[in-house]
């Protein structure tokens, strides 16, 4: 994958760790208020972050068993995880982008040291259909099973 093209995460989150990342956006989340006003920031944040190239939105990186489509790009790179994704639904490349925001450029071991649920922690699922809850879920459980893979690499 060319992270040039393919992340749309900013680079400046890659020095902070998971903890920070995540109290960062738990105090940006409880500032906007309602749940509909979060979600709107959420998306808004989906639409500035460039989308998967072509090439990248295969069959190969489709998350399963989700309503919308839902690519999932994974990578190590220098002993660090690497993650992008590309939806066809607003809500879930929001939701979905934010959790590889959250663990993008990190070493497995600390990816697989938050909490697997993290995302609920988040309160994400508050703003979240049923359906996309589930894409919610299934995409933080990929990055930790990809973490997980990973973990003796790095």
């Amino acid at each position: 994958m060319n992270r040039e093209s393919a992340n749309a995460t900013a680079r400046p989150a890659a020095a902070r760790s998971l903890e920070e990342r995540r109290r960062a956006l738990e105090a940006e989340l409880s500032a906007r208020g309602p749940a509909a006003a979060r979600l709107a920031w959420l998306v808004e944040r989906a639409r500035a972050r460039p989308p998967l190239p072509p090439a990248a939105r295969t069959e190969a990186h489709q998350v399963p068993g989700c309503l919308s489509r839902l690519w999932l790009v994974s990578e190590v790179c220098d002993g660090r995880c690497r993650f992008a994704c590309d939806s066809d639904s607003q809500v879930v490349r929001a939701v979905a982008g934010l959790l590889c925001e959250l663990a993008d450029d990190l070493p497995p071991g600390e990816i697989l040291a938050a909490p697997p649920d993290l995302p609920v922690r988040l309160g994400l699922d508050r703003l979240l259909t049923v359906s996309r809850r589930a894409a919610q879920a299934r995409v933080w459980a990929l990055i930790r099973d990809f973490a997980r893979a990973h973990a003796d690499s790095g």
